[in-house]
């Protein structure tokens, strides 16, 4: 496939599905399904997909790590054609599975649009991903500008905090053994965040999502880190690694598929100077940070905007309708709940009961 520029993001990409593949293929009752559409004798679209068995149904999904969080939408070729490139994709996977699942397509993508034009039964929903803009600004000095005057005094403060318990590093590293090791470091301080909040299942705690990512890291050279599609962030403490970040970048974006820190040092806001050291990288290379999907508080601090990304679960049978039925019935209940919730919350408040927590919900697995 002719590629003019790098996708929005690399996890469509070749190289990310054959990889996903290679762990996922270890799993019982999987098949890949790679669909492709030409046009003459030019491949126009590639879709990586697979299917699996799940509540007496058969599901169609992209290849990834297993998480729902993930830009899951085919790679086109950009031209006039793509809508009915699209189209046609969609109705090669329709064959299937009972139901198919895609993941977080931009709502003006080819893709979002066929699904628009499509009259079969579906289920749309809405998540918007935190995004820090910062390709329109030369340096640090300057986006700091447009923040309050505490901003960056606090993330100084910090920073000469942390600073004064040793020696505090930022590192910046791909295709490297320390790569690998931060790697392991981010699963098993995420599998402790985790199983800290009663969560038993998420796709953090497969041990492909692992090997994919340390495979994905593995691919390039130490010494390219600026060209590296896939790289890790991290702050070491006189050598011990206290938060880390795994990234991807694209043509448009630095993406931030995970992060955790070391609790031991939260009062220090470790995550906080993870994220200026992110931003100060992404700004040298003209692209914006995402923060990815969940829009939790930490991340709103940084972001100025969110981008909407849509994903659908299609009935592609009358067996798969029950399931797309029960997901707009849960839809319904969930908007009920971010409606009601603020004034739920407060009732419980004024009569001094203890607000209910959302502990032990899956963490964006594939379902």
């Amino acid at each position: 496939m002719e590629q003019q520029a790098p996708p929005h993001s690399p996890t469509p990409t070749f190289d990310y599905a054959r990889l996903a593949w290679q762990g996922m293929s270890k799993v019982g009752g999987v098949e890949p399904a790679v669909l492709t559409v030409r046009r003459g004798a030019q491949l126009v679209c590639v879709w990586s997909l697979f299917t699996r068995r799940h509540n007496g149904l058969s599901v169609a999904s992209h290849l990834g790590c297993g998480s729902n969080h993930e830009y899951a939408g085919p790679l086109i070729v950009d031209d006039a054609d793509t809508r009915a490139v699209a189209a046609l994709a969609l109705a090669s996977a329709r064959p299937l599975a009972d139901v198919l699942r895609i993941y977080n397509l931009r709502p003006a993508s080819a893709m979002a649009c066929a699904l628009d034009a499509d009259r079969s039964l579906k289920f749309r929903g809405s998540v918007f991903s935190p995004v820090v803009s910062l390709a329109g600004f030369g340096d640090w000095q300057g986006w700091t500008a447009s923040k309050p005057r505490k901003f960056s005094s606090e993330l100084r403060r910090r920073r000469r905090r942390l600073a004064e318990l040793g020696d505090l590093q930022s590192v910046r590293t791909s295709g490297s053994v320390e790569a690998a090791q931060i790697v392991d470091w981010l699963f098993e301080a995420k599998r402790k965040w985790l199983f800290a909040r009663g969560i038993r299942r998420s796709w953090i705690l497969e041990p492909r999502a692992r090997t994919l990512f340390a495979a994905l890291l593995s691919r390039h050279h130490a010494d390219a880190f600026d060209k590296a599609d896939f790289l890790v962030f991290a702050l070491k403490l006189d050598g011990k690694t206290i938060a880390a970040s795994l990234c991807s970048r694209s043509r448009d974006r630095l993406e931030s598929h995970m992060t955790a820190f070391d609790p031991a040092f939260a009062a220090y806001a470790p995550g906080s100077l993870l994220t200026e050291d992110q931003v100060r990288w992404a700004i040298g290379e003209r692209v914006d940070l995402d923060l990815r999907i969940t829009r939790d508080p930490y991340k709103l601090v940084w972001a100025d905007r969110g981008d909407r990304y849509d994903s659908f679960a299609i009935a592609c049978s009358l067996r798969g309708v029950p399931t797309v039925l029960g997901e707009h019935v849960h839809g319904t209940i969930r908007s009920a709940r971010r409606a009601l919730g603020p004034r739920v919350k407060a009732l419980f408040r004024r009569f001094g009961a203890t607000v209910p927590s959302a502990r032990g919900r899956p963490a964006g697995d594939l379902l």
